[in-house]
């Protein structure tokens, strides 16, 4: 699904179902794409890719992961150094592997009640606000999995290697 400005088909099998939009519109490839996987039946949705190039796409594409956690979707966005979801006033374990770090960071003005267990550095009960995220930025996962709880509010749940 796509413009296809930024890439092009080859060395897709023939039977891929191609969606070809304009240029220009008014949502972005990714989004439209997300559609199509809902119209579908997608009850879970992976994007691969959409994190590293233009930071608006980037920023666009989050936003993509809180419109579906409202929809009742569960949604992953990941580029192969990145991985990130969105959680709002819910528990979620986060298996260790493959990444070396783990960040949170409040999507909402703030998030309270945000606990984290399993990892170098814990926390319980905190607040995290947009404008102080900094203290929970390159945890590592020390157990099986983590679990992070948040209380009020929504969370990016970021797994990096880089």
């Amino acid at each position: 699904v796509g413009d296809f400005d930024s890439g092009n088909l080859d060395g897709l099998p023939k039977e891929t179902e191609i969606i070809e939009v304009p240029s220009e519109k008014d949502f972005t490839d990714t989004a439209l794409a997300v559609d199509v996987a809902l119209e579908h039946g997608a009850d879970g949705i992976v994007i691969v890719g959409g994190l590293s190039g233009r930071l608006d796409h980037t920023m666009a594409n989050l936003s993509l992961l809180e419109r579906l956690w409202e929809m009742g979707v569960r949604a992953i966005i990941t580029d192969g150094k990145n991985r990130v979801r969105y959680i709002e006033r819910t528990s979620e374990l986060v298996p260790h592997g493959g990444f070396k770090y783990i960040s949170l960071m409040a999507a909402d003005k703030e998030a309270k009640g945000v606990s984290l267990e399993g990892c170098k550095y814990p926390l319980k009960n905190a607040r995290l606000t947009r404008k102080n995220n900094g203290f929970t930025v390159s945890n590592e996962i020390l157990k099986n999995c983590a679990l992070v709880n948040v209380k009020k509010g929504g969370l990016f749940i970021i797994e990096s290697n880089d």
